[in-house]
């Protein structure tokens, strides 16, 4: 009796609508998302690049969504795999060379799904090879990633030796997650609480730094006794300013995933 499920795919399983929160995804979590759009109601004939993302900005590569803001309410999946890579704090390609490479995938995954019942030797190495693939990192990474984290000013040495880790874990055994601990690495703190832990460090940086830049009022060369005594008598109102007048300091945040 074949037990397998109606909605099962040729060596992907059951498609899936999002891609894994804890870890940056492999090809085959990817291919299970284009497999899950593809076969929306309405889908069938949209082209790939409507499929995979929200139009491009004009006269960019860029598409208009921002990564975790997309138009499309469920979240684009370009914007889904923005989302991912920017927890990991890793520099990315552009949009358009992703979308390159999520078509790529998906086409190479349709040839070997033509020729899944064929027996001759040529074609079962394909398959084979493709298996091997499948638990690969869909690397979307830029060529001087490592780099970047090496030479990063922003982050401490250790910081940057376990970034360089948890990429080299990613593309490798994949044994470190983004979210919680893995009994394996109880000694590890979760990875997106560091990230969170670092920009907020960072925030506090750069208020203290604009404060410090602000003239102290007491430090001017001169003090009360300097005016008129009739000036004591002249309120705030009477020249001008508004007593409900409030200072605010502008309060930069660096962005520290910027490629």
């Amino acid at each position: 009796m074949n037990t397998r499920s109606v909605s099962d795919h040729f060596l992907l399983g059951q498609s899936q609508p999002n891609l894994p929160q804890f870890q940056l995804p492999t090809n085959l979590d990817v291919l299970r998302c284009l497999v899950f759009l593809r076969e929306q109601p309405g889908n069938c004939s949209t082209s790939f690049r409507k499929l995979v993302g929200c139009p491009f900005k004009p006269k960019t590569f860029d598409i208009t969504c921002s990564a975790g803001a997309c138009s499309v309410p469920e979240g684009c999946l370009l914007s889904k795999l923005k989302v991912l890579w920017g927890k990991a704090v890793v520099s990315i390609q552009r949009d358009d060379k992703i979308i390159k490479a999520l078509e790529t995938l998906y086409k190479l995954y349709k040839d070997i799904h033509k020729i899944r019942s064929s027996t001759k030797p040529c074609n079962t190495r394909k398959v084979d090879s493709f298996k091997l693939k499948l638990d690969v990192l869909f690397d979307i990474a830029t060529s001087d990633a490592e780099s970047l984290i090496e030479n990063d000013p922003k982050i401490t040495r250790d910081d940057v030796e376990e970034d360089l880790r948890f990429l080299m874990d990613q593309r490798s055994g994949r044994m470190m997650y983004l979210g919680e601990n893995d009994t394996r690495y109880q000694n590890f703190v979760p990875y997106r609480v560091r990230v969170a832990q670092r920009l907020e460090a960072a925030r506090i940086q750069e208020m203290d730094r604009l404060a410090s830049s602000v003239p102290v009022i007491s430090s001017l060369p001169f003090t009360s006794s300097s005016f008129p005594s009739t000036s004591s008598s002249i309120s705030s109102t009477q020249i001008g300013i508004d007593p409900d007048f409030q200072l605010k300091l502008p309060v930069v945040v660096p962005n520290l995933f910027s490629s």
